[in-house]
């Protein structure tokens, strides 16, 4: 699939589903001076996820949460991960984490206007007298 132009991700954006957006807005911290930050490639676990969908939409359910995420997976937005080993194969959705993919980091920023901190630190630079 070809990769989308700004404009192309930011009218499907427009286009999204308020229960995708509130989705995709779980993966953003919110400070209590309402700064918002968004670090890349940071996992959001299925918990939060979940209860910040169903706050902002009670009628839905934990399966119906799962369903857009597994859209937002589907449309190589999201990847499922497994932070632990062991936990694989582990029934249920609770321990069960997601990260963006390079499309979905554009995604969220056409969606939420959160634009993303690097995803790591840089580097230390060598000491000139080393």
């Amino acid at each position: 699939m070809a990769e989308p132009t700004d404009e192309q991700l930011k009218e499907y954006a427009d286009k999204l589903p308020e229960v995708y957006r509130t989705a995709l807005a779980a993966f953003i911290q919110i400070f209590d001076d309402g700064t918002a930050i968004r670090r890349a490639g940071t996992q959001v676990g299925f918990p939060r996820i979940c209860s910040e969908v169903l706050e902002a939409h009670p009628a839905l359910s934990d399966a119906d949460v799962k369903a857009i995420l597994d859209q937002l997976i589907n449309h190589s937005f999201i990847k499922d991960v497994v932070p632990y080993k062991g936990l694989e194969d582990f029934p249920g959705n609770q321990f069960r984490r997601y990260v963006p993919t390079l499309l979905g980091e554009r995604l969220f920023g056409a969606v939420t206007g959160v634009e993303p901190v690097p995803e790591a630190i840089p580097a230390l630079p060598e000491p000139a007298w080393a």
